[in-house]
């Protein structure tokens, strides 16, 4: 295989089999690909959960972390985040206010159109 083609491969393959795409990260020296197996139209799936829909609407008006994590009825915003809203952030139905910035503390959290 040539030089710098693994990454452009891969990406393709996920694609071929309508999976997400991979992230790709440099972290404190260690270079690491998350690859993920479920498909890409998961959102259908979760869609059809009721606790999911009143998420997005809740999310209509820009909320903070730990006005979402309020909202759930849970004790840690990070695991509200990473459990309820992160899934749907990367479907693309909630949207960040600062997307280079994933991890700011003035992060809003908002629903929006579904990029296609």
């Amino acid at each position: 295989e040539n030089r710098y083609s693994g990454i452009p491969t891969i990406r393709m393959e996920m694609e071929k089999y309508n999976l997400r795409q991979p992230e790709f990260l440099d972290e404190r020296g260690s270079f690491i690909v998350k690859l993920y197996k479920e498909s890409k139209n998961d959102y259908e799936d979760m869609s059809n959960d009721e606790e999911t829909n009143n998420l997005i609407v809740f999310c209509k008006t820009p909320r903070t972390r730990k006005e979402i994590c309020d909202y759930l009825g849970l004790n840690s915003v990070t695991y509200a985040i990473q459990t309820y809203v992160n899934p749907l952030v990367e479907v693309g139905v909630i949207k960040l206010s600062i997307p280079d910035k994933p991890k700011s503390p003035k992060q809003l959290y908002y629903s929006g159109e579904r990029e296609k």
